[in-house]
């Protein structure tokens, strides 16, 4: 049983996807035809079958989707568990049109974003909050509430007193063993992969090249803040050219494979390059277990990453229209983007080639 059916325009897919995927974010499983559905099955008893079982069905409104028979039909089959979303401005029709609908003609992807917020809550009296909380969602401390924060301070206390603890066991050691602790202890902490040079910058041993530990926005150690969220367009203009940062000044966006070349995923699916130029993601197979860390980077070397798209320099045209590369690392997943009014992160990178 699913908590969340989205009924949607096949015209809003990409729409959907970012749904499902912040969604599952906040710990929610969701059902949606693209990848709920097996070859087979019989289409419309599943999803009579889905909206029976689910807690909730979200309707997202559009042109399209009040023209589409099977949006109307899905969202009848709702009834009381429905929730409509205004995807675009449009009048939704009657007797759908009598529900409190939640506004997100004007979103932009942002789950920090009021009205992302206010859904959220208007799902959370339907569906209850979700079991598991992801990690990365304390990445939004800043905006929420006392409680959250107070949470986040004791956590951080707690990693205090473990790194206090650790340091003093490898000082009692360190007064038998000498200089064996000091390899022993390099071995340990010293990444496997990942170098952090102390200046903002890793150098990937993998494929010999050079990233910025923070996305563009987030500052030091750490990398604290907000991610700068970009237009495409923007990404491209900004950050080409010179880009001065840690001593050298040829710093630009990444190609789709070295951004791809990020993201690991925690449950062991191996993220690999299939058909043409498109990757799976940690939880897009059926066989793969969907419980994976978020983001799906190592958090080590580069903290605080958004769970979101990051926007790559590649671009791809297909029936004179063209397509954006960018990597998601909600799901670890990579594809090409139409929609050019969408803003997400970058992190730049050099080669050291």
């Amino acid at each position: 049983m699913s908590d969340i059916f989205i009924s949607y325009s096949r015209q809003d897919s990409e729409y959907a996807q970012k749904f499902t995927y912040l969604l599952e974010w906040y710990g929610y499983s969701v059902w949606r035809d693209t990848n709920s559905l097996h070859g087979g099955q019989d289409f419309s008893l599943e999803i009579q079958q889905a909206i029976k079982l689910a807690k909730c069905t979200i309707v997202l409104w559009s042109q399209s989707s009040i023209d589409s028979k099977w949006v109307r039909a899905e969202a009848a089959l709702a009834d009381s568990c429905l929730l409509p979303v205004r995807l675009k401005v449009v009048e939704i029709p009657p007797p759908f049109n009598t529900l409190h609908t939640e506004d997100l003609s004007n979103w932009q992807g942002d789950p920090c974003d009021s009205s992302f917020q206010r859904l959220l809550t208007a799902i959370k009296r339907l569906c209850s909050s979700p079991y598991n909380l992801p990690y990365s969602s304390l990445n939004f401390s800043q905006q929420s509430s006392g409680l959250k924060k107070t949470n986040k301070v004791l956590f951080n206390v707690a990693i205090l007193l473990a790194m206090l603890v650790g340091i003093g066991v490898v000082l009692l050691y360190q007064r038998y063993l000498g200089s064996a602790v000091d390899t022993l202890t390099t071995s340990l902490f010293k990444s496997n992969r990942y170098i952090d040079h102390g200046n903002g910058a890793i150098t990937d041993t993998k494929t010999n090249l050079m990233w910025k530990k923070c996305s563009e926005g987030l500052k030091g150690e750490n990398c604290t803040g907000f991610a700068t969220k970009y237009t495409v367009q923007d990404a491209l203009i900004n950050f080409r050219g010179t880009i001065s940062f840690a001593g050298y000044d040829d710093w630009r966006l990444p190609t789709r494979e070295e951004l791809h070349s990020l993201v690991f995923c925690s449950n062991g699916v191996i993220v690999s390059e299939i058909g043409n130029k498109t990757y799976d993601g940690c939880g897009e197979t059926e066989e793969a277990n969907k419980k994976y860390q978020k983001p799906t980077i190592n958090i080590q070397s580069f903290p605080n990453t958004p769970a979101l798209y990051s926007w790559s320099g590649e671009q791809r045209e297909i029936e004179g229209k063209i397509y954006y590369w960018a990597t998601d690392f909600g799901v670890g997943l990579s594809q090409m983007i139409l929609n050019t009014e969408l803003k997400y992160p970058v992190r730049l990178v050099r080669s050291l080639d």
